[in-house]
């Protein structure tokens, strides 16, 4: 007869709870179970491997004929053990864990690889080295210095052929009878005439004097219009529109421009000022037109 004390003992056992492997300890029973199948594959195919070699020996003694017909089968089980073989599982390599453990989650240990350390430190060193060159050293001139340096070259470089000319209407004129240049000069207006004269030379109400007609107050011929550019006109005009670093081919180039602009009557432009001055001498003719 079974007591209220044993069915108590019972149902306890009943509900009690299953015990649930760890993710370790799970891995390692997969990986035995592995390595275990694997072991035996193995030593299966080296059976088959024996006992064909015990096989082929014993062929050697049948009838070519025979042979033949034999040989085939043997190539067949072959094959079928040695696929048997490459498909066993290669035993797992655990992954190494840092110890860390946040709210059960964990981190592997895989540290970056030494060539990418070595990476780092030499970029930190690199970096010294640059800064204390680039910045603090005496033998290397400052950024704003080595910028203008290098736009003096690539003046001196696009202009070369400007550079023996000093400057006047020689230079001036030559600068009008190319286009490329007279592009030049339009972006030096743009950057530095604009705010006064507006953007097609027109001007502007209170500020700049319309250059697109053929009146002028101030200019009387190309050279005075490189002169106001480089002197100004006060109280309105600063010399070099403003720009102490404008060089002498930036001068040469916006007079031109302004002096290709008379005649263009533009709309919307102010009324004449001024009087009525000489055309200008004809420009020479562009090399290769």
């Amino acid at each position: 007869m079974i007591s209220s004390k044993d069915t108590d003992v019972q149902s306890a056992r009943a509900y009690e709870p299953r015990r649930v492997l760890s993710y370790e300890a799970y891995l390692d029973r997969e990986r035995q179970a592995l390595e275990a199948c694997r072991v035996e594959i193995d030593e299966a195919a080296l059976r088959y491997a024996e006992a064909a070699k015990a096989y082929q020996a014993s062929l050697r003694s049948l009838p070519p004929m025979q042979r033949e017909h034999y040989e085939s089968d043997l190539v067949a089980g072959a094959a079928h053990a040695a696929s048997h073989a490459m498909l066993a599982p290669e035993p797992e390599v655990k992954d190494e864990l840092t110890g860390h453990n946040y709210d059960g989650i964990q981190e592997y240990d895989n540290p970056a690889p030494g060539w990418w350390h070595m990476l780092f430190i030499g970029t930190a060193v690199w970096a010294v080295f640059y800064l204390a060159i680039y910045h603090f050293s005496p033998y290397v001139g400052s950024l704003p210095d080595r910028h203008a340096s290098a736009v003096a070259q690539a003046e001196q470089a696009q202009f070369a052929e400007l550079a023996t000319l000093p400057l006047g209407e020689e230079k001036i004129l030559k600068i009008m009878g190319s286009e490329t240049w007279l592009a030049s000069g339009r972006g030096v207006y743009e950057a530095t005439c604009v705010q006064c004269h507006g953007e097609n030379g027109g001007g502007l109400n209170g500020l700049g004097q319309n250059l697109t007609d053929e009146s002028f107050k101030y200019i009387t011929d190309l050279t005075s219009i490189a002169t106001i550019v480089h002197d100004g006109l006060p109280p309105l005009m600063p010399p070099k529109a403003g720009r102490p670093d404008m060089s002498e081919n930036e001068i040469a180039l916006v007079a031109a421009y302004v002096a290709s602009l008379r005649g263009t009557f533009v709309d919307g432009g102010r009324e004449p000022e001024g009087v009525e001055i000489a055309p200008w001498p004809e420009p020479p003719a562009e090399d290769g037109a």
